[in-house]
């Protein structure tokens, strides 16, 4: 399978899923065309995910997802695009590991694989803190494009912090792909909320807008929403022969609104753009979709075009863990038998030719993450650098056997049905009370079951 073929699939069928639930953009499946002798299935209840509604329903949206994983265990799609939706929905609730092992369980996933070739070797290359290299870069470049995979908050935690520095170095702007521009208050209230969009709703990713919001920055929403051109989805989404026209139109929509919104009122803008996956590709590709080949000019390409600005481009997605050290790809497991990262996330430069380490010459940086630690069931990254700090969730309450209990801590100025967690955690009548990490602040913390309803509640600071 090509890697055109990976990024192909995994674009469309998150552009299926904008049009449904706003809540899925996989990186590497494809979409199988079904023979056309097929019976074709009925959608899974998406619709019942498209709207949150309130802070409550975390392990509900789980349960309804689990529910249609059962159901579609005898259809390839919608059994890899469940198994997706799941892993996002895992990272939402502190599970890190279960959002792993649920993107993992996809079928055709990469095993990481041991190939006939020797591994790479880094002897040549200097590995540099990442943070550091890149607000270095910063003074040479108006534009930063950052990338992500939707379930793995560190990626977010990483992108937090770079933005303290990097306003400092003047930049004003940060753009995220999954703002709607149907939060029009989101400035002015100065945090995040359920209507602000969807991956807003994982608690990293709220910090990440609310930082944001606290240092100066103007957030700005550019995902291309009103009018875009909607694949079909009525019964046979993977089969719609328009797919790679509708995401041509995302990628020149989501470029224009960076334009429109920021650059043609202040030409001089400096920008950070939190994207997922390849749409902060600097060259297009061309995909086969349903037999049908077209070429894909992703955002970083439309937006060079239309302002003629080089972004920085910076991937965070492929030289990262997976679920089992025996599933990373060879070239990121090489990197950290040898050494290359151990505490910290890093770049690498070439010590003869100062070039920067890349699989793909369609980023000019990759981000090394290393593997995670875990302490109390949670990876110790979430401390972020010495922002947060952890707290013992103090709770009497267990539930009972096959059932599970959510740990929500909220600033108590923010709270209420439409409050985004600071921070989260799943746990069973077999795990201890969970340890939440935590900011300096007033927070009320509240324990809820699979159904929504409060158990305990109390407030610390």
């Amino acid at each position: 399978m090509t890697r055109s073929t990976l990024v192909g699939a995994a674009l469309v069928l998150g552009w299926v899923f904008s049009a449904l639930a706003q809540a899925f953009e996989p990186p590497d499946s494809p979409a199988d065309s079904p023979p056309k002798d097929q019976q074709k299935l009925k959608l899974p209840d998406l619709a019942a995910l498209e709207k949150r509604g309130a802070n409550n329903t975390y392990l509900a949206r789980l349960r309804l997802l689990r529910g249609e994983l059962d159901r579609f265990q005898d259809d390839r799609n919608w059994r890899n695009v469940l198994q997706q939706m799941i892993a996002t929905e895992y990272s939402f609730v502190g599970r890190c590991q279960r959002a792993y092992e649920s993107f993992d369980a996809r079928v055709g996933s990469s095993s990481g694989g041991t190939g006939t070739t020797p591994p790479p070797t880094f002897a040549d290359y200097q590995p540099l803190n990442a943070v550091d290299t890149i607000v270095e870069l910063a003074d040479r470049h108006q534009v930063i494009m950052i990338n992500e995979a939707h379930h793995v908050p560190l990626h977010r935690a990483f992108t937090l912090q770079l933005l303290e520095s990097l306003y400092q170095k003047g930049f004003r702007y940060f753009a995220a792909e999954t703002l709607t521009a149907k939060d029009p208050e989101l400035q002015k209230r100065g945090y995040p909320t359920i209507n602000t969009g969807f991956y807003t709703c994982e608690p990293i990713y709220a910090d990440l807008v609310r930082t944001a919001l606290r240092l100066g920055y103007q957030v700005v929403p550019y995902e291309h929403e009103p009018g875009m051109p909607q694949p079909v989805v009525d019964e046979d989404p993977f089969a719609d022969e328009h797919l790679i026209e509708a995401q041509n139109a995302r990628e020149h929509g989501q470029a224009k609104n960076l334009y429109e919104r920021i650059l043609r009122k202040d030409p001089r803008a400096k920008i950070l753009v939190h994207a997922g996956y390849a749409h902060i590709s600097k060259k297009p590709d061309t995909w086969e979709m349903n037999g049908k080949k077209g070429e894909i000019r992703f955002m970083a390409v439309a937006f060079r075009e239309l302002t003629g600005i080089e972004p920085l481009s910076i991937d965070q997605t492929s030289m990262t863990e997976r679920s089992l050290s025996g599933r990373d790809s060879r070239i990121y497991r090489a990197a950290i038998e040898q050494g290359i990262v151990s505490d910290q996330a890093v770049v690498l430069r070439h010590r003869a030719t100062s070039e920067w380490f890349t699989l793909s010459d369609v980023y000019d940086l990759m981000v090394i993450h290393p593997r995670s630690r875990y302490e109390n069931g949670r990876p110790t990254w979430l401390a972020l650098g010495g922002r947060r700090s952890p707290h013992a969730v103090r709770c009497d309450a267990r539930p009972t056997s096959g059932e599970s209990y959510l740990a929500q801590a909220f600033y108590k100025k923010e709270m209420g049905a439409e409050a985004l967690p600071v921070d989260q955690m799943e746990y069973t009548a077999d795990e201890p009370a969970p340890t939440l990490f935590l900011p300096r602040g007033e927070f009320c913390v509240r324990i809820i079951d699979q159904r929504g309803a409060a158990i305990e509640e109390y407030t610390t600071h």
